[in-house]
């Protein structure tokens, strides 16, 4: 066999692979689907233990050629399940390239080891079938295909179904099936998604046993009053009949019609005041179609089906002829133990993940999913994009990333991969938009698949992913766009779709809640799919047995994109990361809105209406209720608003105010929103007079002493504050305007962005110089006044600083810190602020501020302000790169205590407290390698400039920047006595 003729052959696309068709799963009785496929005695599961063996070289030498024969002695071969990825099994490493192709840019040829994965699995029967359908649900890459010795056929498109005749190749008893699967082939130029490079029959592989007659594929299509339903037969002869019947949701029968069985059968089965599906109302019929011979079954096929409509009119997408908002997320098939090899109960739980998020729609990036994928997303109710697999991105080196399809000898293999997506999921509920595939430019093969997908029975809006305008879609694409950039579209006639944006590296993204504003005041917008479910790590152990995750650079590979592979809104192993949180809050379906003496509710529901909702709101005095209210929301229409009267008066009590709105229904919430109200303080009484004693030298070495305080200062910054006898700080008190970069921030070793401007600097490593202080001796008070400068080695820039620390008579010191920029600065900041190193003693910390959950200037409706009290090793998210975590905007106060010790920070600030340095946080590039120390670390921020999503998409809009400019910031320090006293401190003057 000639390997290059198959590999390197864009031409040849398949051999005796079948016509795709719908999945169709026979059986002998109703109700088997995708889920549940084994319970038919008609499928034969060949999922499991198979004989393996790797090839490195991706040489099949003499030893090897004979694999395919039963006979063949597999005895020493390993054992691989299936369906799996090899690489996660430790054959060989996997590759993350992202937009360049692992092997030169040659089409079709691949020149580079090709290694070869050798599998055989024996299976039985107890008896021939008439005709027996072998099909793969994926395999990665190409691969060929043997039956007891015999060769079958070759097949490529690694994310598609194929399907092969292999009755003739059959014994009564003990089978052998054995594929030989090749990492790379032409295909591969087709297939440069975003992800982890891995190989391997990563989907489920059956056996269809047939009879003589069998219902070969059909297409159901939905009218308004029903269903149309054209049949494909293949039968003996005119005695067979096939049976269609369709149910309510409830089991009730509704129609039933019998016609003879024949290469063509149509039916027209009618729905009396039929209910429609939608995400909201995700209603399902029951078709069962059987085929029988003499009143004797010869199969029963069921499939749940919607009646649904898809369309673009105008500037709307719409669904049933109404307008609808994409609230949807891109996913990938992804598991850090197991590749794209992911079972049905992942797809299960994460598909109800994303409801519960009050998100409606998936867009399958960049590929056909697993069947089950898209029976569990119509059953829930969410809109999905199918998404052919194929993309081309890496052509981009040529200098046009249309480059192959702009290639006539390409477009066969272009519409491969459309058409099988196609004539696979034609059936499915759930699918309201097709895409052709994802950023290969723009070329005639683009054009033509268009043209044919909208050719077919099943015609439904088009999406194709290029920045480059494609005359061929129904949308205006958006990605990673400023929000000022939206507004370019305003003339253009076609809606726009936001196809990627708020792209999710790290700790990130912020502006979620401008965006949605922006969207909702804006119809032309239809929404769009947030960047992405998950992240792609690779799990791993280190040498002391602690997981890690690895990415790009990890596996040995030189040319990589490093984490950038790490951009969900859930880390590797599916913990939802803080912006999960925040997405639910915007994506609700209510909005409320103040507006003067009352709020503004709006439904954000595109068909259903807010019945017998209950709206309960409470308006807060600090920790003290001052109010409560209710109401029950009846009869607000989709899209609708109403205004309701609100009491917000706080006047006569003390304090920091706020309302909390909460929505729910039938005990679930459906939303909350929190608007702050202002605050009122009392005038601080004049403070006590205390005996005390100050005394420096001329080193700038400074103590302050009284009844129950030593403070000392060496060279103008804190270094020792004890109260009672009792050590507060471990570390001096000093200025700090560096935060662990954030994936936003820059990659280090790809995109530096502003940390490599940060670095150069020397931002972390600023250093304080002083020029004069000065004492201030009053009876009541003793103030410190520090006048210096913070700045870096080598470089002509800093901040002329000023320092003030009055000390009063119960101990509590206030402290304040004024900067004036000069000299060469970087224009923006990481952050402005204080940090200190706090006694291993203190291991808790409670708050009035935002929480639980962490907030940033352009991350924060998640947050709400309230009282927290959490371990210290709880207040920090650690994502799967180490990076900037933990800030808690908005804080009032914070205790950091234990059981004997503490100490209190009140002013108005942002705090996060960590058990690591920030040194150490900053260097980590997997969580394993945080090393977790018995000490406290505390900061304390006038500011952190915003999250923004600068990794793939804009910086934080300038509302939420941090400039380099003059800044002043004070808190106040004291010995911990409990909350209540941390309030009573809080509300003074």
């Amino acid at each position: 066999m000639n390997l290059r003729h198959y590999l390197e052959n864009q031409k040849l696309l398949s051999e005796n692979r079948l016509p795709s068709r719908s999945l169709l799963l026979p059986a002998k009785k109703r109700g088997v689907t995708h889920v549940n496929q084994t319970d038919s005695a008609m499928i034969i599961s060949l999922n499991g233990d198979w004989n393996f063996h790797y090839l490195d070289d991706g040489k099949i030498s003499e030893e090897y050629a004979s694999f395919d024969l039963p006979e063949y002695d597999d005895s020493k071969w390993d054992i691989l399940p299936v369906p799996s990825m090899w690489q996660y099994h430790g054959y060989g490493t996997c590759l993350y390239p992202n937009v360049v192709y692992p092997f030169p840019l040659d089409p079709p040829y691949i020149h580079t080891i090709n290694p070869i994965g050798l599998y055989r699995r024996h299976f039985y029967l107890g008896k021939v079938p008439h005709r027996a359908i072998l099909r793969f649900n994926g395999v990665n890459n190409a691969y060929f295909v043997y039956i007891n010795g015999n060769y079958v056929g070759f097949s490529k498109g690694s994310r598609l179904s194929a399907e092969f005749d292999i009755t003739q190749y059959l014994y009564t008893g003990n089978n052998l099936l054995a594929v030989q699967v090749h990492t790379y082939s032409d295909g591969s130029y087709l297939e440069n998604q975003d992800m982890l490079l891995a190989s391997g029959i990563f989907r489920d592989v059956t056996i269809l046993l047939l009879g003589k007659d069998s219902l070969w594929d059909y297409t159901v299509l939905p009218v308004e009053n029903g269903f149309e339903l054209t049949c494909n037969c293949h039968v003996q002869d005119e005695k067979a009949c096939l049976e269609a019947a369709l149910y309510s949701a409830t089991g009730e029968e509704l129609c039933r019609q019998t016609k003879s069985a024949t290469s063509e059968t149509i039916f027209s089965l009618k729905v009396e005041n039929p209910q429609l599906w939608t995400a909201e109302t995700p209603y399902l019929y029951e078709l069962v179609l059987t085929l029988s011979r003499e009143e004797i079954v010869s199969e029963i096929h069921t499939k749940k089906v919607g009646i649904r409509f898809s369309s673009v009119e105008g500037r709307y997408l719409l669904l049933n002829g109404k307008p609808i908002r994409i609230k949807g997320v891109n996913r990938h098939e992804n598991n850090p133990w197991t590749g794209q090899a992911i079972t049905p109960q992942q797809i299960r739980a994460e598909l109800e993940d994303i409801k519960a998020c009050n998100l409606n729609a998936i867009r399958c990036s960049h590929y056909t999913n697993q069947p089950v994928f898209y029976e569990i997303a119509s059953e829930l109710g969410i809109y999905v994009m199918d998404e052919a697999d194929l993309e081309t991105h890496g052509a981009h080196t040529h200098g046009d990333e249309g480059w192959i399809s702009k290639m006539d000898d390409w477009y066969d293999a272009y519409l491969d991969r459309v058409s099988r997506m196609y004539h696979q999921d034609k059936n499915e509920t759930c699918i309201n938009i097709w895409s052709i595939g994802n950023e290969c430019g723009i070329g005639q093969n683009i054009d033509k698949c268009a043209q044919w997908l909208r050719s077919q029975t099943v015609v439904k809006p088009l999406r194709y992913s290029s920045y480059s305008r494609s005359l061929t879609e129904d949308f205006r694409f958006t990605g990673y766009m400023p929000m000022s950039t939206l507004e370019d579209f305003i003339p253009e006639g076609l809606p726009v779709l936001m196809l990627e944006y708020a792209h999710a590296m790290g700790n990130s993204p912020g502006g979620l809640e401008d965006i949605w504003n922006f969207v909702y005041t804006h119809d032309y917008i239809c929404g769009g799919y947030v960047w992405e479910y998950r992240s792609h790590g690779f799990s791993d152990l280190d040498a002391n047995g602690k997981e890690r995750y690895l990415y790009g650079g990890d596996f040995g590979d030189t040319y990589h994109w490093s984490n950038f592979s790490l951009d969900g809104y859930h880390t590797s192993d599916g913990t939802a990361k803080p912006v999960w949180g925040e997405l639910r809050e915007v994506s609700a379906p209510i909005r409320i809105s103040r507006e003067g003496n009352g709020v503004r509710v709006y439904n954000t529901y595109d068909f259903l209406p807010l019945d017998d909702v209950e709206m309960e709101w409470t308006i807060y005095a600090s920790n003290d209720v001052i109010r409560t209210g209710n109401c029950t929301l009846t009869g607000i229409g989709p899209r609708e608003d109403v205004f309701f009267e609100i009491n917000f008066s706080t006047e006569g009590y003390l304090g920091d105010f706020r309302a909390d709105f909460i929505f729910s229904k039938e005990g679930k919430q459906l939303a909350y929103k929190q608007f702050l109200l202002g605050r009122s303080k009392k005038v601080k009484e004049t403070p006590a007079a205390f005996v005390h004693t100050a005394e420096a030298d001329e080193n700038y070495n400074v103590c302050m002493r009284s009844e129950n305080a030593i403070v000392e200062f060496e060279q103008g910054l804190l270094t020792r504050y004890c109260i009672k006898g009792k050590e507060l700080i471990t570390e001096p008190l000093r200025p700090n305007f560096w935060r662990a970069p954030t994936d936003n921030d820059g990659i280090d070793g790809l995109f530096p962005r502003h940390m490599g401007e940060w670095k150069e600097a020397l931002v972390y490593d600023l250093r304080f110089g002083i020029y004069d202080q000065m004492i201030t001796d009053a009876y009541n008070t003793c103030t410190l006044t520090v006048k210096g400068k913070f700045l870096p080695q080598s470089f002509y820039w800093g901040f002329e600083m000023t320092l003030v620390y009055t000390l009063y008579a119960d101990g509590s010191l206030q402290i304040s810190m004024e900067g004036k920029p000069y000299g060469n600065t970087p224009k923006i900041l990481p952050r402005i602020g204080m940090r200190m190193r706090l006694p291993k003693e203190m291991k808790r910390a409670c708050w009035f501020g935002r929480g639980s959950g962490d907030s940033y200037p352009d991350r924060k409706h998640a947050a709400p302000v309230g009282l927290y009290d959490v371990n210290i090793g709880d207040l920090n998210f650690l994502y799967d790169v180490p990076q900037e975590t933990g800030s808690h905007e908005n804080t009032r106060f914070v205790r950091i205590y234990g059981d004997d010790i503490g100490i209190v920070a009140i002013g108005d600030f942002a705090f996060s407290c960590h058990d690591f340095t920030l040194e150490n946080l900053t260097v980590a590039r997997h969580k394993n390698e945080l090393i977790h120390t018995p000490e406290k670390y505390l900061y304390l921020d006038a500011r952190q400039r915003g999250l923004g999503s600068l990794s793939c998409g804009p910086d934080p809009e300038k509302a939420y920047e941090l400039l380099t400019e003059s800044f002043s910031f004070s808190f106040t320090l004291a010995v911990d006595e409990g909350t209540a006293a941390a309030f009573e401190k809080m509300n003074l003057k």
